[in-house]
């Protein structure tokens, strides 16, 4: 039974603790956005990124300077959480 539990997977090395955070969560609503408003928050957090020495994905930045539409905000959003789950940024 030990053998099972030891051959397991499960005694990995723990993750690093989070390095830095970014707090984003505020301005997520379930409204439906405009595009204009959509493009707006697109930019907000866009420059909340940039300020985030850790965060170094510059194509997800690009993206959301430049959305507009509501699908691929949450794409690009999908996208920003693996990327600083990945960095180890908390975003709150």
């Amino acid at each position: 039974m030990y053998e099972e539990m030891l051959s397991a997977d499960i005694f990995t090395r723990p993750r690093q603790p989070w390095q830095a955070h970014i707090n984003i969560k505020h301005l997520l609503t379930d409204e439906t956005l405009e595009p204009e408003q959509i493009n707006k928050l697109g930019k907000e957090i866009a420059g909340k990124l940039r300020r985030c020495s850790l965060f170094t994905d510059e194509e997800i930045i690009a993206n959301f300077e430049h959305v507009d539409d509501e699908d691929e905000f949450k794409s690009i959003l999908d996208d920003m959480y693996s990327e600083c789950d990945r960095a180890r940024i908390w975003v709150k």
